[in-house]
Parts: structure tokens; sequence; C-alpha cells
């Protein structure tokens, strides 16, 4: 067989185009291109599913912070609903929500910020941004701390705007008044465990210049309980009226409030 029936043999079991050695145009090989043209790479990704990629990523933060609200929201709706039936179910009353957890809004009246304190004096920025100024009654009116509470890490837990050297400064009397009735019924300061007289003398001792003697009759006898009555065993009714014989004792007494619009009134006719 000569090389020419070869070649064709060859050329005929051959998915590429022969090649004859002795063709004397024969300088490269073939150009497959012209048989069946190679396929260009591909950069164009479908614009549609391009789009859908980007949408989806764009959209994860999003969704994610949808998620987190959806859950803050949940977790408030639960602790809050939970503590209402707890309250309806045991007649008594839980700590307050944790400030994070709080959405409520200041009484426009109620103190912002603390301006000045002296003695038989004070002066705030009250939210609505008017100045309040306190002259005389004593100083559970003028601090609106009706339990004359010490300043300290519990008085700040309680919203205490600050101190006069001793007491807690309070912005508002609820605020105040609150502040008190947790520390007496509700904390772990140990006066919820006690009866009224121990409670009185942990509370007002000697050493402050009290008597808790006649201070804890005067308890007692505005509840209409005993000495040796538990404070976990007062009824709502006889807490609040314990809250007011405190009050009392502590001299709640009020003076003169003076309002100006803004600090220039004050400036011009303040003091």
């Amino acid at each position: 067989m000569d090389w020419e029936q070869g070649w064709l043999i060859g050329w005929k079991r051959s998915d590429t185009i022969p090649i004859n050695p002795l063709d004397s145009d024969y300088d490269a090989p073939p150009v497959l291109d012209e048989m069946q043209p190679a396929k260009e790479p591909r950069f164009d990704m479908d614009v549609k599913k391009a789009e859908q990629i980007t949408k989806k990523a764009s959209t994860q933060p999003t969704k994610l912070l949808m998620m987190v609200g959806i859950a803050a929201a949940g977790l408030l709706t639960v602790v809050v609903g939970t503590r209402m039936v707890s309250e309806a179910v045991t007649g008594k009353k839980f700590p307050t929500l944790p400030s994070f957890l709080q959405t409520e809004t200041p009484a426009p009246d109620s103190w912002k910020s603390i301006v000045a304190v002296k003695p038989y004096y004070l002066l705030a920025i009250r939210h609505d941004g008017k100045y309040e100024l306190r002259t005389g009654g004593r100083s559970a009116w003028r601090y609106n701390n009706p339990g004359k509470l010490v300043h300290s890490g519990f008085s700040r837990k309680h919203k205490a705007l600050g101190s006069d050297g001793k007491l807690a400064l309070f912005p508002s009397y609820e605020a105040g008044r609150r502040a008190l009735e947790v520390m007496l019924f509700e904390s772990d300061m140990g006066f919820q465990s006690k009866t009224i007289e121990d409670a009185i003398i942990k509370f007002a001792p000697k050493t402050d210049k009290y008597d808790p003697a006649s201070y804890a009759k005067a308890v007692a006898k505005t509840t209409g309980t005993t000495l040796t009555t538990y404070l976990t065993d007062l009824t709502e009714k006889q807490r609040s009226l314990f809250l007011d014989e405190v009050e009392t004792q502590e001299k709640y007494i009020m003076g003169k409030t003076t309002l100006f619009k803004n600090a220039t009134e004050f400036d011009l006719r303040g003091w």
C-alpha cells in the first residue's frame, strides 16, 4: 500500500483534517475554526440572573434587621404580658422593667437636668424647656424625694439626676415615690422580709437622728396594722398608706415654685 492509500484510509478514520506531509504548501497545522468555529468565552452573565443575585444580596441586611426587630418586639410583649398576668394572679407588683425595655415618654413638667441646688432652693430645667425654681419648704419636697433616700446606685437606677451631696434629686414626685416603694417592698435590700418595726429601725435609724420607735408606731397606726406585721403581708392599700406616713415623717412640706419660660427670662427676674 502506497502512501496515498494510507493517507486516504487515515483520513477516513480521523476526525481531523488530514495532513499530507509531502504537500509543498504545508507550513502550519490546519485551522480548525474554518470547519467548526470554537465557542467564544462568555463574560456576559444573564442580566436577569445577575439582577436577582444582586437584589437577594442587598435585601439580606434588611431581612436581618426586620427579624431582630420582630424578635425584640416579641420579647417585650412576652415580658410585659407575663408581668401583667403575674401581678393579676398574685396581687403583687413586680420590679420595673429594665430601662432598655421601657418606652415611656418623660412628662413635660418633669426635670431634665439640675442647674443648681443650694440650701433652701433648687433650680432645674424641665422637659418642656421651662426653668423651675423651688424655694422654701423642706428638702423632701424640693428634691422630689418623699422618702429622703440617700443618693446611690439604687437611686441612679431609679432615675435620680444627682444629689445635694447626700440626698437624691429625682425628676418628679412620681419617680421619687416609686423609688421609695421599690426600696421598701420590692428590692433585695432587706426591708420586705421584715416587720414594720424592724423595717423602720433599718430605714430610719437613731444614727440619722430619727426616733424609730415613734416612727414605726405612726406607720402601724396609719396602716391599721401592728408593729409585728410583716411588710409582705400588707395589702396594696396598706402599702400606699405606709408610703403616705413615710412622707409625713420625712416632713414632705411644700414651698414656693416659680416657672420661667427660658434661661433669658430667668436671668432677668429669677434672682
